[in-house]
């Protein structure tokens, strides 16, 4: 399940926020959340020639990962949740992950076929997930490279990287990709289980 797991932990933190804006449109906070992926990929296009932008990074993905807990709170307690905010909450995620990882695979950092990789595979990783839901299934989030872990991995990366660590987003993107790719597995495999059950 990975860093999944401590997401109940995490809501319970957001709390606080929950409180203070609860009129807040679910959607809005979800194309908030774009927004900041988007400052994510120009830091990460612009920290090979600015390096304090590495320490940057990490700060934007937490609040990426932030807003995204947050928009489904904000629906559950404002008794909102739809289709459509399903459709705009996993667009915006496919949307910030491409905006990010891509702009790690054209900043030069890393080669760009070690980028390409991690994205690719990312977003397979993303596919499979909402894949057994449309086939009627549920959501699945089997590991162990879900959301918060590949940028848990990116954001140590970009730490690395700011001290001066040769080759630590290479690494890193290789083993985002490798390890996504064992997460597409097991998703497969475990809607390929589930979906057998019914009718």
């Amino acid at each position: 399940m990975g860093i999944y797991g401590l997401k109940p932990a995490f809501r319970r933190s957001l709390a606080p926020l929950l409180r203070a804006f609860p009129r807040l449109s679910p959607n809005a906070v979800s194309l908030a959340a774009v927004g900041v992926a988007a400052l994510a990929a120009v830091a990460l296009l612009l920290a090979p020639q600015r390096h304090w932008l590495w320490l940057l990074v990490p700060l934007l993905v937490f609040v990426r990962l932030a807003l995204n807990a947050l928009d489904g709170m904000l629906a559950q307690a404002q008794g909102s949740s739809s289709r459509r905010g399903e459709l705009v909450n996993e667009l915006s995620d496919r949307v910030s992950d491409t905006l990010i990882l891509g702009a790690l695979a054209l900043s030069g950092a890393v080669p760009l076929v070690a980028g390409a990789a991690a994205l690719v595979a990312t977003l397979l990783v993303s596919y499979a997930g909402i894949l057994e839901k449309a086939a009627g299934g549920v959501r699945n989030y089997a590991g162990p490279m879900g959301k918060a872990d590949r940028m848990a991995l990116l954001a140590l990366g970009c730490v690395l990287a700011f001290a001066g660590i040769a080759q630590a987003l290479l690494w890193t993107c290789w083993l985002m990709a490798a390890l996504a790719l064992v997460t597409l597995a097991n998703r497969v495999r475990l809607a390929w289980g589930r979906l057998g059950e019914g009718p």
